[in-house]
């Protein structure tokens, strides 16, 4: 066949190929020309078509048919024997990956056919052995055998690293009396001088101190049962049923038994046997003798000689048994509660809260309190309190308190007549007098008087906090303020108060046309209401579609405005094609644009410039 121009030639049909073509011939691959090889088939119509053939040449694409899957021969590889990894039946290599993984091929004859066989064997793992400073001594080794007393453990803070050392169940957890580990493990305890080693729990040993302790030095709380000790230092708080030797420091709790030596600081509790002080304050009592040249404060107090040169108080019974036996002495200030004696010497103030027994002789000074029994004898100063029985003689100076019965009594309270002062032209404020709890006009009650409500007789004026009732017949009364109350949501007509004049007293007047409502917050009125400008965020008509801007005959001459917004969805349609829209006319640079905001169609206008 001639050559043609584009450099193609002609397809040898399937019975005419070479045969040595696609052979091997002496190990050298032969030729082939371009009229022989197979003609393009192009590229497969779908994903995961695969190429077939038949005997006579003809080649194709098709889908998949077949077993394994229409696939070519290969190896699928399952996850637990259920899904396929991959495409099935297309592994064709099996990469092995870890040093730990050795593969190795071989062939073997099966069925009478030789087929490839593939070993992946996993060599057992060994073990590198480190020093303490973490340096390899020996490697690959695959056992290690740990002798008696001695464990493996994972160090703290490692991964992979196994540590050989002490088993630390043979060893000795050391706590403190708080449960908290102190030391751990201690292979070796030994009890100390004084001390002996119980077990209060199971495989736990407890010291306790059962002699002498030389010396004791504390930081915290410490309780002993006893302690016998040369010196102790303690900066907490020491508690012992018994100590011996000097106590320096606060004592808290109750001391038996004799106290040698000074004591800096206070005591609490109940005190048996002779005190000598110079403070002495006690809540509880003394028995004994108190010899105290200080100050002595004491809330009960049983003695026989009390020798004091400075202060006394007493708030409970000063007496032996129940009579006090001997003289009190007192050459300052004595304060007692309660004092049941048969003589008292005193030169100077003897307060107390009861006397019990016959005073005699002159009492000078003043006498607060109540006074059970017969006077004899004039009174001189005044007198505070309730006077139980008759009262013979003049009293000189103010009576307060109550009188069952008075004769010309011009200056008491309780009586049927007082003096009245006539006062028109004093300047000052006077108490207004009024009468207590009064449910008739008549009969005895008290006199009283409020600091709130008074009465100027120069003015006339009378000043109160507060006056009520309704006022209707008093006039001329100027109000420069009234009491107001909010009301913000009281669903009620209210009426807008006005006046004829901007100062002065005005009537004040309202008008049943122009009412608000607090709670709807609106202002109505049936007339027009003129203003100058108003200031507000929206206008709204009461009704949709009702009320007008304007009118035919009052315009407004100009519409300032954004965006101008056009819709009668909510109306009547327009009168030339009975439709409705919805319109936002806006502004641009160049146009005026219009929004359909119905459809979403855009439009401008188109202006003619003059």
């Amino acid at each position: 066949m001639a050559k043609l121009l584009s450099g193609k030639v002609g397809v040898t049909t399937f019975a005419g190929l070479s045969t040595s073509r696609n052979q091997i011939v002496g190990g050298q691959p032969t030729f082939i020309g371009l009229n022989e090889v197979e003609p393009s088939l192009g590229l497969s119509p779908q994903n995961d078509y695969v190429l077939y053939g038949d005997a006579n040449g003809a080649r194709r694409w098709g889908e998949p048919q077949g077993s394994p899957s229409g696939t070519a021969e290969g190896i699928t590889i399952r996850d637990e024997g259920l899904n396929p990894v991959g495409l099935a039946g297309s592994i064709t290599i099996i990469d092995i990956v870890g040093d730990g993984i050795v593969a190795i091929q071989t062939h073997i004859t099966q069925g009478g056919v030789q087929v490839g066989l593939a070993t992946l064997t996993v060599p057992a793992n060994t073990l590198d052995v480190q020093n303490p400073s973490g340096f390899l001594t020996v490697a690959g080794v695959g056992t290690i055998r740990v002798g008696t007393g001695l464990t493996v453990f994972a160090p703290s803070g490692t991964t992979g690293i196994a540590s050989i050392g002490s088993l630390t169940d043979f060893g000795v957890d050391v706590y403190d009396s708080s449960s908290y580990l102190r030391v751990s493990p201690a292979a070796e305890l030994q009890a100390g001088l004084g001390l002996s080693v119980t077990e209060p729990e199971t495989n736990r040993a407890k010291f306790d101190f059962t002699g002498l302790i030389p010396r004791l030095r504390v930081t915290g709380i410490s309780t002993f049962n006893q302690t016998q000790l040369s010196d102790a230092n303690v900066a907490g708080i020491v508690t012992a049923s018994a100590f011996e030797g000097n106590l320096t420091g606060n004592v808290t709790g109750n001391v038996t038994g004799d106290l040698t030596g000074n004591v800096t600081g206070n005591v609490t509790g109940n005190l048996t046997g002779d005190v000598y002080a110079g403070l002495v304050t006690a809540t509880k009592g003394f028995t004994g003798d108190i010899n105290s040249v200080g100050v002595s404060s004491i809330s009960q107090l049983l003695v026989d000689t009390i020798n004091n040169t400075a202060f006394t108080t007493s708030f409970g019974y000063i007496a032996n048994g129940n009579s006090f036996m001997g003289n009190l002495n007192a050459g300052g200030i004595s304060t007692a509660r309660y004092l049941q004696n048969e003589n008292i010497n005193s030169t100077g103030i003897i307060t107390a809260t009861s006397f019990v027994g016959p005073l005699t002789g002159n009492v000078t000074g003043n006498v607060t309190g109540n006074t059970n029994g017969t006077h004899t004898g004039p009174v001189i100063g005044n007198v505070t309190g309730n006077v139980t029985g008759n009262v013979t003689g003049d009293i000189t100076g103010d009576v307060s308190g109550n009188a069952d019965t008075a004769t010309n009594a011009t200056d008491s309270v309780n009586s049927s007549h007082v003096l009245v002062t006539d006062n028109e032209s004093t300047n000052e404020e006077n108490l207004l007098t009024f009468v207590e709890n009064a449910v008739s006009s008549t009969g005895n009650v008290g006199l009283e008087m409020d600091g709130d409500l008074t009465y100027n007789p120069s003015t006339g004026t009378l000043s109160a906090t507060k006056f009520s009732g309704d006022g209707i017949s008093v006039t001329n009364v100027p109000a420069a303020s009234v009491l107001v109350t909010a009301t913000n949501t009281t669903n009620a007509t209210h009426y807008m108060v006005f006046s004829d004049s901007v100062s002065g007293q005005e009537t004040m007047r309202t008008d049943n046309t122009l009412t608000y409502n607090p709670s709807l917050n609106k202002l109505t009125t049936n007339g027009p209401i003129d203003v100058s400008d108003i200031t507000c965020h929206n206008i709204l008509p009461e009704l949709n579609n009702n009320y007008n801007l304007g009118s035919n005959t009052m315009r407004f001459a100009n519409i300032f405005s954004a965006d101008l917004q056009l819709s009668n969805v909510n109306a009547n349609p327009n009168s030339v094609d009975g439709t409705k829209g919805d319109w936002t006319l806006q502004e641009g640079e160049n146009d005026i644009f219009m929004i359909n905001n119905i459809t979403g169609k855009k439009f401008k206008i188109n202006l003619t410039e003059v």
